[in-house]
């Protein structure tokens, strides 16, 4: 978490285009064990499933959603201050 909270912000303070944050992101995340294939097993079943862990779609809904917040957030402050 601490890894995608650092790209995040060096994301909105450099103005980072989401192509570029999945570029730096990704291999640090593959690195780390969290984007590949792995074997994990359904704690209730027992059953054992090679899963993929991690996916661009899931690394896009949050650049969008803390670009979203931050920009709501600045507006916000524009705007309560009048």
């Amino acid at each position: 978490m601490r890894d995608i909270h650092e790209a995040v912000d060096t994301a909105l303070a450099n103005d980072t285009t989401f192509e570029q944050f999945r570029k730096e992101l990704a291999p640090l995340l593959l690195q780390k064990g969290w984007w590949e294939h792995a074997d994990m097993t359904n704690p209730i079943t027992g059953e054992v499933k090679n899963m993929q862990l991690g996916s661009t779609r899931r690394m896009k809904v949050i650049y969008d959603t803390n670009l979203r917040t931050a920009h709501s957030k600045g507006q916000w402050e524009t705007h309560s201050k009048k």
